[in-house]
């Protein structure tokens, strides 16, 4: 039943609305009701999901204008009848499902749980140690006095201050990083690791337009202004424009009597905030020049440039210096003091031709052990005599380190460059770096100038995409970004200006910036010179299509090959396209000889070897390059009108982006199963294929043998051998999940896999393969017809790709598909044996007949180097088909003049306010769950079109027009985009589940809040089928107490071993104690590194528990864009360290893992073999030594790190390495006495009868 209420205030927000009737309905005993945003109106309705709520709520408070008013809301009467309309359905649904929620989730926090007080002011500036009695004292820069309607409310997981009648401040609890308590003043010191957000109401929009000639941005027509404007300080406190980016420490202060004080205490302490400190930070004055913020920081940036004009001082290490200030580690005032002793010591250094005194290396560790000011940090660490100490205790460990360090970073300098970087924020400019990044032509043309080039990101606070809400207008914070592209970005005496961007550094919102220098050859370089060198652009006049053509120079390219060397050439070869001419079969790939990719063979990495197709770039040039072996020579072929995309002068050098080195899972996904579904596909065959993953999931931590197995198929900790390790633990009758570490490290990927099978719909299917897409140049198949081939080597034992395909109907697709044509059926034909399409491996190769190419109709695929999903599982072939889309090409128009860098630096601007491809694939989801026709409806077709233009936005230029986006109820959602529950990493990688939150309380925070439904189709089904925590709390096992731990267990048996093994005089492991402690420190300093390099978030890094398993964990089950990158380049850099450790435990050793060799004795030298041992047994008693020490040692005394936080990886990667090498010694000393023995029957001896093994 739906209630119709007349006489409502007028702003009466839906928060204000529903708290102000809750009262009502708990005293009728009413739970299922909701109420409907009133808006501007002064009527409003309330819907109940049971009639006789309705009826008993109308018998209450039920009346007509002409009798007396049995209802007040904040003072106005209010008239209550029975509503005319018939009640939304989704509003009945979303009802229903809250209450299925309410039962499922009794322990949620009450609607009513927020805590406000009123609010008195705001004061902002830093902490300093005073320079008399050396105690922690804040220094207040800027304060806001507030009215008496002001309040502070601490909600579900924000505090939200609000005065002046519409200003507020947003301050997310997982942004303090202290909450200081002063009890006597009625006032809380907020230490923050971010700046706050700022906003103020829609009305002022126009005002502050104004003030930044921001009428370019449109809204002039007021009945569009948006509710809330983002701004960048403290509105009504202009002076707080010159702090904010540095003073990240806030005291609020509150009207509260003492009592109603200690009362928020205790209610803020349910909320996510870090423990909470009762003291009180005496005031110190502002001294100008040294705790004054501006002018001290005035006085450091002088301080730099003086020092950089001296070149005394390297500049990598002043872009360092400045990192800790901008950064927020250190004040200005101590950063000069620490350039001047810097100046001394470089100094000194050169005048004594001695080494330099500090290195890049030791100053980026430096950043990990700078505290947050704090009552409980001494106050001695956060001056510079304590950080320099700091740093020389850095310096002189890390110079134990070099020699072994070395081989690791040449390898990963011969594919990698040292990148400095900075991030821009809607208030300040963070600098990172250097880090090693991943080649691009630029960097790789001018290798001894990598710190002339800047890479810059846009992005929030948190480093994450600019937030948007439709409500939100974030124009003040886009010009801000327009104006660091326009003036650059000044650091220690340079100025980086905008250079390009990469189609993929587009859609993460980073640039390159470059700084002028004179080259090695004397040549001046700046902006001009280095993008004429790359290629003739003039012809080009549409930015976006520009900067996408420029940006092929800034693509990753880790390997190059220089052609000449190698003596291979290029030809052109024509496209070949369909009868009418129209459509270009070829489109993006060309063809390479067998003497060629062998060339090419030989500079990959061992993973890389005999990839038949390569992602290229080349001069002007990109796409693929598939293996013919008809050709003959040294040659590579290139298709001038699909793969050229303009003139390039740099022809010289071969660049590889990507290979098809090995198949991919096919892995379904949300949009996909919606799209099979619609086309016939039965509901059966997802429940089979995700109870398949469920159940292998449940089986992981029953057993040593399926624990191994699904480490093998996640690819976590392969190079160190992990799941051998747990099986020879399990042979040795050690449990391995006595350790915590092992425990965490298991139990958090299987939490990661189960949670993105239940929210994600990620399902893996067996009788599938994900392959580079690539053209039969030999005209061998037919129209439709394709050939699939795929190498079955290193497929994981709980999830494989099951090599059976056979000759028939097959599904391709292509993500992401959002129109049902997206999903065709093709005929796999194999060619007969010596064909030449049989030297193709990893990839699916399209026919070249036909009317259309088949790549095209599967969401405007083409073949420069996309992918595609195939499948032959019987059950998911599609029972009928639809029309593949076939949309117009977008060409928007051109300018009259050259593309200039203005041009393209205002469309990565726009670019970043109108990009609207997740939205348009949500509202995708939700109208196509809604509708009967599913992703048929007119209204999902006509959002695939829009999405295929935002698609081709960053190359068009042409931003979709959000005015033909169909129109619906956005507040309402299916149940299978609820929001995950979240979760917390605690001590030692400990994971659990939160509790559960009211959502109705963060309905005045920055987030939408919607209302979710029941969804009765294939997507809520396989949503509800998985109880994430019924499944967890099967897999979960608490911490096992009492008894020896792994490690002891472990030593124990492996010294038994060696003496039975007869090794007990040749291992002497005490001798390598110093080895494995400068092992362990190296390799910790590197995962500390990765720690903060890989982390999304300059101020919090990652877990150790993240780093080793190469994934970034996030706790709603949702990672963002920069997550998953940062992921994948976390995998990469983890693979590289481990296996150079390995390498560095097993020196010395023969390698027999590849089998017998004819020209190699049998039996390696034991001491090689038996030095590995010693060194192993070495690192895990030191290792276990460590463990057992009492306290945090200074290296774990850093931002970020969770108390009693230690680090476990290192000795999980020694033990699994003795443990190995341990076995293979048995088996090398078995296998010679068993070949002695077969020899000794013979008649013969070893030796005799030539070279065996």
């Amino acid at each position: 039943m739906e209630v119709y209420l007349q006489g409502l205030p007028l702003g009466l927000s839906q928060a204000s609305f529903q708290s102000s009737l809750q009262g009502c309905m708990t005293n009728l005993g009413i739970v299922d009701w909701s109420c409907q945003d009133p808006g501007r109106r002064d009527f409003g309705f309330v819907l109940f999901l049971n009639a006789s709520d309705g009826t008993k709520f109308l018998q209450r408070f039920g009346a007509v204008r002409t009798e007396t008013p049995r209802l007040f809301i904040l003072g106005k009467p209010i008239f209550a009848s029975k509503g005319k309309r018939a009640p939304d359905k989704l509003r009945i649904r979303h009802l229903k499902y809250q209450k299925d929620q309410k039962a499922l989730a009794p322990s949620a926090l009450p609607g009513d749980s927020s805590v406000a007080l009123r609010l008195r002011g705001i004061d902002c500036g830093h902490l300093v140690v005073h320079p008399t009695d050396g105690n922690l004292v804040f220094v207040r820069q800027c304060n806001l006095e507030c009215d008496h309607k002001a309040v502070a409310k601490f909600a579900t997981r924000t505090l939200i201050l609000r005065y002046d009648d519409g200003f507020r401040v947003d301050i997310p609890f997982a942004t303090i990083e202290q909450m200081v308590i002063d009890e006597s003043h009625s006032a809380a010191t907020l230490i923050l690791t971010e700046v706050p957000r700022f906003f103020a109401p829609g009305r002022q929009l126009t005002h502050l337009m104004e003030n930044l000639d921001l009428s370019a941005y449109g809204w002039q027509n007021a009945s569009r202004l948006p509710s809330r404007i983002r701004t960048t300080h403290l509105q009504g406190c202009p002076e707080h424009a010159n702090y904010v980016a540095h003073c990240l420490v806030y005291r609020i202060r509150f009207w509260s009597q003492y009592q109603e004080f200690i009362q928020m205490l205790s209610n803020i302490k349910r909320r996510e905030i870090n423990p909470l400190i009762m003291f009180s930070f005496r005031e110190m004055a502002a001294l100008p020049g040294t705790t004054d913020f501006p002018s001290a920081f005035r006085a450091f940036v002088r301080r730099t440039d003086e020092i950089q004009a001296t070149t005394t001082v390297p500049f990598v290490i002043l872009f360092q210096v400045q990192a800790l200030v901008r950064n927020n580690f250190v004040t200005p005032s101590v950063a000069t003091e620490i350039l001047n002793h810097l100046e001394t010591s470089f100094s000194e250094a050169k005048r004594k031709k001695l080494p330099q005194p500090y290195s890049v290396k030791s100053f980026k560790l430096l950043f990990q052990k700078i505290p947050y000011p704090s009552p409980h940090i001494e106050p001695e660490r956060l001056s510079s005599s304590g950080i320099l100490r700091q740093l020389q205790e850095i310096e002189t460990r890390q110079r134990s380190h070099t020699p072994l360090f070395t081989g690791l970073e040449k390898e990963r300098s011969a594919r990698q460059s040292w990148v400095l970087k900075a991030v821009v924020t809607p208030t300040r400019i963070l600098l990172q770096g250097p880090d090693l990044e991943t080649n691009n032509r630029i960097l790789r043309k001018f290798p001894d100038f990598t710190d002339h080039f800047l890479r810059v990101q846009f992005s929030e606070e948190d480093e994450e995409d600019l937030f948007f809400n439709p409500n939100v207008s974030n124009d003040l914070i886009l010009k801000r970004f327009e104006n660091v592209f326009r003036n650059g970005i000044q650091v220690a005496g340079r100025v980086y200006g905008f250079l390009g961007f990469s189609h993929s550094s587009l859609r993460s919102h980073s640039a390159w910036f470059s700084a002028s220098f004179f080259d090695k050859d004397g040549n001046l370089q700046s902006y001009i010179t280095i993008i004429k060198a790359l290629g003739d652009f003039d012809r080009i006049r549409i930015p976006a299509r520009c900067a996408a053509r420029i940006g092929q120079a800034f693509s990753e390219t880790p390997f190059s090959i220089h052609l000449p060397d190698h003596r291979i050439t290029q030809s052109y070869i024509p496209d070949i396209k369909s009868p009418d001419g129209q459509r270009i079969f070829s489109d993006g790939v060309g063809t390479i000889s067998l003497e060629a990719a062998r060339s090419i063979w030989g500079v990959l990495p061992k993973y890389g070897n005999w990839a038949t197709c390569l992602q290229i770039r080349w001069a002007g040039a990109k796409g693929m390059l598939s293996l013919d072996t008809r050709l003959k020579g040294r040659q590579f072929c290139i298709r001038k009108e699909s793969m050229e995309k303009f003139k390039g002068t740099d022809s010289a050098d071969l660049e590889i982006c990507g290979m098809s080195s090995q198949p991919l899972r096919f892995v379904l996904n949300q949009q996909i199963i919606k799209i099979l579904e619609d086309l016939g596909v039965n509901e059966s065959c997802f429940l089979r294929l995700q109870k398949l993953e469920l159940d292998s999931l449940k089986a992981v931590t029953k057993t040593a043998e399926s624990t191994s197995a699904f480490l093998r198929s996640q690819d976590v900790g392969s190079e160190a051998d992990l799941a051998k390790f747990i099986k020879r633990l399990n042979k040795r009758k050690i449990d391995y999940r006595m350790d915590p570490f092992l425990r965490s490290l298991i139990e958090s990927v299987v939490l990661r896999e189960l949670r993105l099978l239940k929210h994600k719909a990620r399902i893996p299917v067996r009788k599938g393969v994900t392959l580079y897409g690539v053209l039969d140049e030999t005209g061998f198949l037919e129209e439709d017809e394709v050939y699939v081939t795929f190498e079955n080597s290193g497929q994981s034992v709980r999830s494989p790709i099951e090599h059976n395909i056979q000759d028939g109907r097959i599904t391709v697709t292509r993500s992401p598909a959002l129109h049902p044509g997206d999903v065709q059926v093709a005929i796999q034909r194999t060619p007969p044996a010596g064909h030449p399409l049989r030297a193709l491996r990893n990839c699916i190769v399209f026919s070249q007949k036909g009317e259309r190419d088949l790549p095209s109709k599967l969401s405007g695929g083409d073949l420069d180097g996309d992918i595609y999903n195939i499948t032959w599982d019987p059950d998911l072939q599609p029972k009928k088909l639809y029309f593949p889309a076939d949309y117009p090409r977008m060409v928007p128009e051109g300018l009259n003049r050259p593309v200039t860098k203005e041009d393209m630096a205002n469309f990565f601007v726009n670019f970043m306010k109108t990009d609207q491809l997740g939205i348009i694939a949500n509202r995708h989801l939700v109208i196509a769950d809604k509708k009967d026709e599913g992703t048929m409806d007119s209204d999902c077709l006509k959002l695939a079109e829009l999405h295929s233009n935002a698609v081709d936005f960053s190359k068009t230029g042409a931003p979709v027009d959000v005015s033909l986006m169909p129109n619906y109820k956005p507040r309402f959602r299916p149940d299978f985009l609820s929001p995950a529950p979240l979760t917390k990493v605690y001590d030692f990688g400990e994971i659990d589940f939160l509790d559960p939150i009211d959502q109705r309380e963060d309905e005045e925070e920055a987030a939408p809040n919607y209302l979710y439904y029941k969804s009765e189709k294939i997507l809520g089904k396989l949503y509800r089928n998985v109880d994430e925590k019924k499944v967890w709390a099967g897999l979960h096992r608490p911490p096992l107490s009492g008894g020896p731990s792994v490690w002891d267990q472990l030593i124990g048996v492996v010294e038994k071993e060696i003496i039975d093994l007869g090794l007990s005089p040749l291992i002497h492991w005490e001798t390598k104690r110093t080895m494995a402690s400068i092992l362990q420190d190296g390799y910790e300093d590197v995962i500390m590194d990765m720690q903060e390099f890989h982390s999304p978030n300059t101020t919090a890094g990652l877990s150790e528990l993240e780093v080793f398993c190469g994934t970034i964990f996030h706790r709603s089950c949702k990672p963002t864009r920069r997550q998953r990158e940062s992921s994948i380049k976390l995998r990469e850099r983890i693979s590289e360290v481990i296996t150079w450790l390995v390498g560095e435990l097993r020196s010395g050793r023969v390698d027999l893992s590849l089998g017998p060799s004819p020209d190699e004795p049998l039996v390696p030298p034991v001491p090689a073999r038996v030095r590995a041992i010693e060194l192993c047994l070495a690192c895990v008693h030191v290792a276990t030594e460590r463990a057992h020490a009492k306290g945090l040692s200074a290296k774990n005394h850093r931002r970020g790190r969770r108390a009693g936080e230690r680090m476990q990886s290192f000795r999980v990667v020694a033990g699994a390495t003795l443990l190995r090498e341990l076995d293979r010694y048995r088996f090398d000393v078995q296998e010679a006495a068993r070949r002695q023995k077969k020899d000794a029957e013979a008649g013969g001896y070893v030796g005799l009868k030539g070279r065996r093994r």
